[in-house]
């Protein structure tokens, strides 16, 4: 598990939203993301998490609100 990202290198991560306590224990999926520089989101090169979709959730550096992460782990190459 990644515990510092560094922007110079590329991540792989499983992410989901988080669970609001009103809900009625409806389990939300895991789907993968990958960061990213090559983004309209991503501004002054800080990297984001995108989807296979393009769709994106917020900077590698700033943990989301909304969504879980895990499995977080280097791309070599």
């Amino acid at each position: 598990m990644v515990e510092v990202f560094d922007n110079t290198k590329q991540y792989e991560a499983e992410m989901r939203p988080l669970e609001l306590p009103f809900e009625s224990g409806g389990k939300c999926d895991w789907f993968k993301v990958h960061s990213t520089c090559e983004h309209p989101d991503s501004s002054y090169g800080i990297q984001v998490w995108v989807d296979d979709e393009g769709h994106c959730y917020g900077s590698i550096f700033y943990p989301s609100a909304f969504y879980e992460l895990r499995n977080v782990r280097e791309v070599q190459g």
